[in-house]
């Protein structure tokens, strides 16, 4: 017997108390017609009772809009405890069918960070400097997805309130693809994992969006978008968080927009639409990638003289630092 099977044999594994809690989850959301619910500012937003009526099909259309694509990604450099050296890369690329990709130089930046919530705020800002250099290259009809949701807390809404407003009056539709959400509802199950098993029964076999989730007006945030949970195709297991700027935004001009971005599907990526995925991948900070900007960086610091310094406050959270680092110096 391998020592890992005479380990299993010897620890059996207990699976009742975690399949007593799903069960208990799963009869609370089939009590009664569940609400969604999300979290922004602190604030806990309770969505209308959902309905299998609220179920709309969607139809991949094949747009000839240009499509601007922006993602952006964060690594830690080093941690120092009180605060961390954090690296942002933030990416573009505006996708047109029939047409080149025209990928947008990357932006990399380093800052500090104390918070998470400065951590996430240079994150948008990095991700809207690069939003706003692809949106110079759109014209009126065209679309703008960044990789985040468009309800945010007061502090990020500030900053998306003027690109927001930039792309109304150029009459470019903005919108947010979440890669992954927290949405849930008021027995505690996900949100999407719930709205993928009802649509089984309510719309098989084909893609389809969920709205109206939440009444925002009156609640007091900034909102610039709609929350609408999305299954881009039938052929996926998936369902996506998408918010579609809010605007005069009719159930017809909805559909239209989630259409035109389940055209940009392919055999590769069914289910979502494929510059989604290229665009995560050119904002991506590889491991190499990391370890050369954190040799830069070290070596930027020496030539300051901040060296010692910095380092003595990385060896006060992480000996490891001395270890990775030592043969540089």
């Amino acid at each position: 017997m391998s020592v890992a099977a005479s380990v299993a044999a010897s620890s059996p594994l207990d699976l009742e108390g975690l399949i007593e809690s799903l069960s208990r989850l799963y009869e609370a959301s089939a009590k009664g017609p569940p609400r969604p619910l999300m979290e922004v500012d602190g604030r806990v937003l309770v969505g209308p009772p959902l309905d299998a009526s609220s179920f709309h099909p969607l139809k991949p259309r094949f747009s000839r809009r240009r499509f601007l694509y922006v993602d952006a990604s964060l690594k830690v450099l080093f941690d120092c405890g009180g605060f961390k050296a954090v690296e942002v890369k933030a990416a573009a690329v505006i996708w047109r069918r029939e047409e080149p990709a025209k990928r947008l130089p990357p932006r990399k930046r380093l800052t500090l960070a104390a918070r998470r919530r400065e951590a996430e705020e240079e994150l948008l800002r990095a991700e809207l400097e690069e939003a706003w250099e692809g949106l110079k290259l759109l014209e009126e009809g065209d679309y703008c997805v960044l990789d985040r949701p468009l309800v945010t807390a007061r502090r990020l809404g500030g900053l998306l309130d003027d690109f927001a407003e930039a792309c109304r009056r150029m009459g470019v539709w903005l919108m947010g693809v979440c890669k992954s959400s927290r949405l849930r509802l008021s027995s505690g199950e996900p949100l999407m994992g719930y709205l993928n098993y009802l649509s089984s029964r309510a719309m098989p076999g084909g893609g389809w969006f969920y709205h109206p989730l939440f009444q925002l007006e009156g609640a007091g945030l900034s909102f610039i978008g709609t929350p609408v949970a999305v299954k881009f195709s039938g052929e996926s297991p998936y369902v996506f968080r998408v918010d579609v700027e809010r605007t005069a935004l009719s159930e017809e001009r909805l559909a239209t927009c989630l259409s035109d971005l389940a055209g940009l599907q392919d055999t590769a990526t069914p289910g979502l639409p494929y510059p989604v995925v290229g665009v995560h991948e050119e904002a991506k900070l590889s491991r190499h990638e990391v370890e050369l900007d954190r040799a830069r960086l070290l070596e930027a610091l020496r030539d300051r003289g901040l060296l010692e310094r910095f380092l003595a406050s990385a060896r006060s959270m992480n000996f490891k630092e001395e270890e990775l680092w030592g043969g540089l110096l």
